[in-house]
């Protein structure tokens, strides 16, 4: 990716939290450690419930007694919001049939102004912003019912108390639903069981039906077929009669195939509505596998397991995400006029037309669950003006963004927001000042692609070498003081003991930076914890309270 960093933006103030990167406002609960670094106090909760136990931004181990008052306030339920104030800038949003916005739509260009004297080429950034859903109880009758298949690994592997563990957490699933919604389980070996009989609603009867099943049928068997699995879920969700608004598919293993498998025919038969989210346990599983299903799989998520007391919080935080779904289908709109044309887009995402340069594009998303955001970068071509010198605030394009509402399966469209780029000859040097929000979103992409080209790379010493380069990359960019460009340092120049872990953990980094979407994560990926959010928290502490688990998010 090309790009142009030796312009400078305002330098970062230590008066933020590096963990939400949001200001440390004076009445705000906030820390401050051994190590003078400050945190508001929830977010370091957050962090510390995770097991991180150092300072996210010097690696200072954090005092007991901070670890202990953060576990004496473990029933807390309020939460700081991350949300930056300048998010609300030049954002345009619509209301759900709730009368809350659902998306919030902000534009911004890398530079103010260019020089109208000379044709040049800069960045664009659009950010979708979904709402809170007030983090409801998963019970309320106003959630979009679902559709769940969970496809999990019952080799030999699975044994002792990694298969205890997997029917705790399968029972918590089961737990979660409603009678409006449906739950199927699928285990497999060397051959597939469908558990559940197909999808079943989740009524109190087949509860318990399903809560004998994990108990009694459920047992370590023999070697390992995750295809035949995966094949047999497909098999369901195209079976099936009638469905829910949202459909996905949860697949656990520890493992790989026992023979050399084509998934490529098999993916191809997965519903356009239903996502795929992978999880690979232990040192074992094929991770370059799991994130292509998770990628063909309709935008899933990818999630690296590092130890095995992990695995009920890995499901509940992807389960978080199902139950707050707040938009489906959701088409990012951009068009320029005036000879203005998008020439690159950097994203994993989608995009209309896949040719370029064009003066419209459109990003295809499958959906946005509530509190997350969604980071679009894109190259521009700015056309010099001819026998025109100057002009203010000029308006060169537009962006809206089209979706369907689960609830109510309305299609909305929100008010389009303005692109405003002020042309004159010569420019003064504070409208050429780098967008410093910009800039970290292309550090995060930038870095998530050369994540994917270094995991592709078989050889260990050219992966690193490309994180290595992308360091220095940071290093030299306006952003690289930014609490999260500082992480993104640390997460690549992080030392692994194995060549396995690293490959795990990284693919496990990528797939969130590339999606934005937050999964459990281990220790040496502090970056990805911007993705949290409080529906993750509140559905990892139901899983602690029913299971009386030791693990804390």
């Amino acid at each position: 990716m090309s790009s142009t960093h030796s312009s400078k933006s305002k330098p970062y103030t230590l008066n933020e939290c590096s963990i939400c990167l949001s200001a440390l406002k004076q009445g705000a609960p906030i820390l401050t450690l051994s190590c003078e670094h400050k945190y508001h106090f929830q977010c370091l909760m957050l962090s510390i419930r995770a097991q991180h136990k150092q300072c996210p931004l010097c690696r200072a181990t954090i005092d007991e007694s901070i670890v202990q008052l953060i576990a004496a306030n473990r029933n807390n339920t309020s939460y700081h919001s991350s949300r930056s104030s300048s998010d609300n800038l030049l954002g345009s949003n619509v209301e759900s049939s709730s009368g809350l916005p659902t998306i919030s739509v902000t534009p911004r260009l890398e530079y103010k102004g260019q020089s109208s004297e000379r044709p040049s080429n800069i960045y664009g950034l659009v950010t979708l912003q979904a709402n809170s859903t007030g983090h409801r109880s998963s019970s309320s009758s106003s959630r979009v019912p679902i559709d769940l298949i969970c496809v999990v690994d019952q080799s030999a592997s699975m044994s002792g108390a990694k298969m205890i563990l997997l029917k705790e957490t399968l029972t918590y699933i089961t737990e979660q639903l409603t009678d409006r919604d449906r739950l199927a389980i699928v285990s497999f070996d060397n051959h597939a069981y469908d558990r559940s009989h197909g999808l079943k609603q989740m009524t109190e009867q087949n509860k318990h039906r399903l809560h004998r099943v994990i108990k009694h049928d459920l047992e370590d068997g023999f070697s390992t077929n995750i295809k035949c699995g995966l094949e047999m879920a497909i098999r369901l969700f195209r079976n099936r009669q009638g469905e829910n608004p949202i459909s996905a598919l949860f697949l656990l293993t520890d493992g790989q195939d026992d023979e050399i498998q084509d998934y490529s025919q098999t993916m191809r038969q997965v519903p356009a509505n239903v996502v795929c989210h992978t999880f690979g346990y232990g040192p074992d599983h094929a991770a370059a596998l799991l994130v292509k299903i998770a990628e063909s799989g309709n935008d899933g998520t990818f999630t690296y397991i590092d130890k095995y007391d992990a695995i009920g919080p890995a499901f509940a935080i992807a389960l978080a995400g199902l139950l707050t779904c707040v938009a489906q289908n959701i088409r990012v709109e951009i068009e320029f006029n005036d000879g203005y044309q998008i020439t690159h887009a950097h994203s994993i995402y989608k995009y209309e037309p896949e040719r370029l340069p064009s003066s419209r594009i459109t990003f295809k998303l499958n959906n946005l669950n509530a509190d997350e955001k969604r980071n679009l970068i894109f190259q521009l071509s700015v056309p010099s003006l001819r026998g025109q010198t100057s002009l203010q605030d000029h308006v060169i394009g537009h962006v809206s963004v089209r979706y369907v509402e689960p609830n109510t399966n309305r299609t909305l469209t929100t008010t389009p927001a303005p692109f405003h780029l002020i042309r004159r000859s010569p420019m003064s040097a504070e409208y050429l000042q780098v967008d410093h929000t910009l800039d970290v979103q292309r550090n995060r992409i930038e870095t998530a692609l050369v994540l994917r080209q270094a995991m592709e790379e078989h050889d260990y010493n050219l992966s690193k070498a490309l994180l290595k380069a992308q360091v220095d990359r940071i290093k030299a960019s306006a952003s690289a003081q930014d609490p999260f460009c500082r992480q993104l340092i640390r997460d690549l120049e992080h030392p692994y003991s194995t060549e396995n872990d690293y490959r795990s953990t990284h693919h496990n980094i990528y797939m969130q930076h590339a999606t934005e979407r937050g999964t459990y994560s281990s220790a040496s990926s502090s970056s990805a914890h911007v993705y949290s959010n409080p529906n993750h928290l509140s559905q990892i502490q139901n899983y602690q309270r029913q299971n009386e688990v030791s693990f804390d998010f």
